[in-house]
């Protein structure tokens, strides 16, 4: 089956899901070589909830370790737009309701006479037209997906991931109960166990309750360190040049320089800073239409260095989502948060760069994802996956060894051993 969504990762500034499109453009800026301007015009969709609470809980940590951060990292593009109030989010919300309840109903009434390949267009319809993104509509053509078994297992967590970015509570918690069946039936047990956690925390449920059963209620996810790049400890100054890609030989006598880069944000070639200041270092390459390359680079003993590399930012007119990290050195570990939003182009629509008036992208709430490495062997100690909306204090003990998590149902620690377990 083609796959109908290409989900790319990316970081979110500032908001959940978007509630519904604007007829207002976002002028992107791009600088080429030193000849002119480039200028590419991007939808500015609405959007949801802030994210402020969200974000400040997940980026805490205390410790009384010395904590070393890199400082070559390149100035934002660009400011993130201010999040509509929830009563602004609401009353969009019925607007939709009341332009969209006849569609749905049309839906599901196909859906209850069996006529499915009718009813997925018909929730199609009902999902907006133009710049509306009506989340019901969206939650209940997952739920179609997930019971009757169409699409693959990454199309209909996409769509129920972004029905999760509704206003209505109860359609949030749906789509969380409709996950939790997603990942059960694909043996995925922890993510079930998390999607069950967060549906109670929205709305008691009799059904999720059972579900549950004596699992814990925490609401983050025990786990997630797949989704961070794995990490590298390489020989020498080559071997770092060699892993991030800009030299040919290990034994290349500029290694040092080539590897140690900061990336004016433009198409223009990359200046060195030559990591001449303290240890660890951003090396940031390869810009390329708002993306971009960013390595961690630290010292791990014995003429070796730890390499983490993720490649950032995100278009929205191509449904590009976002992406970023960042990494700290804290005593004999390196703590790292990302933050990622996916993106893809809506169903029933195309994309926003090919129709500016109809192309709509449809995105998920940013996942963040904090994970604890040893610094001299990247071995993974402990992950914390998180979600927008449910906040969750993460803080890293470095004398206790372990992460300390307090809020949503999860106070508790975990340990840095590798165990992936909530200690109570």
């Amino acid at each position: 089956m083609v796959n109908r969504y290409s989900i790319s990762r990316a970081f979110r500034r500032g908001s959940i899901g978007p509630m519904r499109a604007r007829d207002t453009h976002l002028l992107w800026v791009l600088t080429v070589f030193s000849f002119g301007l480039l200028v590419t015009g991007c939808r500015a969709r609405r959007t949801g909830n802030s994210t402020e609470g969200f974000t400040q809980a997940a980026a805490s940590v205390s410790t009384a370790a010395p904590v070393a951060t890199s400082t070559a990292t390149p100035s934002a593009m660009m400011a993130a737009p201010s999040a509509p109030s929830a009563q602004t989010r609401a009353n969009i919300d019925q607007e939709l309701a009341t332009k969209y309840r006849a569609p749905l109903a049309r839906a599901r009434k196909l859906q209850a006479e069996g006529k499915l390949d009718e009813a997925v267009e018909a929730f199609i319809l009902a999902s907006g037209k133009g710049q509306d993104i009506y989340h019901r509509a969206i939650a209940e053509l997952g739920y179609l997906d997930v019971v009757n078994q169409r699409g693959t297992k990454d199309e209909i967590e996409f769509e129920l991931r972004v029905a999760t970015a509704s206003p209505e509570t109860e359609v949030r918690a749906q789509a969380w109960f409709n996950l939790a069946t997603l990942y059960r039936n694909t043996s995925d047990l922890e993510a079930e166990r998390v999607a069950l956690a967060r549906s109670l925390s929205l709305r008691e449920n009799s059904a999720a309750r059972h579900e549950l059963g004596k699992r814990s209620t925490c609401v983050a996810e025990l786990g997630g360190q797949g989704r961070v790049n794995q990490p590298k400890v390489v020989a020498g100054w080559g071997g770092v040049c060699m892993e991030v890609q800009r030299c040919q030989s290990p034994s290349d006598k500029d290694a040092r320089r080539k590897s140690c880069l900061t990336s004016p944000m433009v198409a223009t070639p990359e200046e060195s800073h030559g990591c001449t200041s303290d240890p660890p270092w951003d090396s940031t390459f390869d810009y390329n239409m708002y993306t971009y390359s960013k390595a961690f680079i630290a010292p791990a003993g014995k003429g070796r260095f730890f390499v983490l590399q993720e490649r950032l930012g995100g278009w929205p007119s191509v449904c590009g989502g976002e992406h970023d990290f960042s990494a700290e050195l804290v005593g004999t570990y390196v703590r790292v948060q990302q933050a990622v939003t996916s993106s893809a182009v809506a169903r029933g629509h195309e994309m926003p760069n090919g129709d500016p008036e109809n192309g709509l992208c449809w995105d998920t709430p940013e996942v963040r994802t904090i994970a604890v490495f040893a610094s001299a062997s990247t071995k993974a100690l402990a992950a914390v996956t998180l979600v927008e909306g449910f906040d969750v204090d993460v803080k890293l003990d470095v004398d206790a060894k372990r992460l300390l998590l307090s809020g949503g149902n999860c106070d508790g620690f975990v340990p840095l051993d590798g165990t992936l377990r909530l200690v109570r």
